[in-house]
């Protein structure tokens, strides 16, 4: 029998520092929170998550077993990848027992 595993994916704000890096700027905190929204409906898109919430910068993703940490990480890396680098960081990928 399959049972869904759990996994918070954690992500943060972007810093000034890596603002300047990226010759780009720090998003206000609403813009930071649309982006987030919009990082939970394309995570609605990837087959394998079945279910999550959001709750600050931690989104807990429920997905089908036998799912890995490392497998996941892979399906979710576009999104964090791209013009959206400049959004949002990740953070980490830990699954919850």
């Amino acid at each position: 029998m399959d049972v869904n595993v759990k996994f918070e994916l954690l992500v943060r704000e972007l810093t000034q520092s890596e603002a300047d890096r990226a010759k780009t700027f720090v998003p206000e905190s609403h813009e930071y929170e649309m982006y987030l929204s919009a990082l939970v409906d394309d995570l609605r898109t990837v087959a394998a998550i079945v279910d999550f919430q959001r709750n600050g910068n931690s989104i807990i993703i429920e997905t089908h077993a036998p799912l890995e940490a490392k497998d996941l990480g892979g399906m979710i890396k576009p999104y964090f990848s791209n013009e959206r680098i400049d959004q949002y960081r990740y953070v980490s990928l830990l699954p919850i027992q």
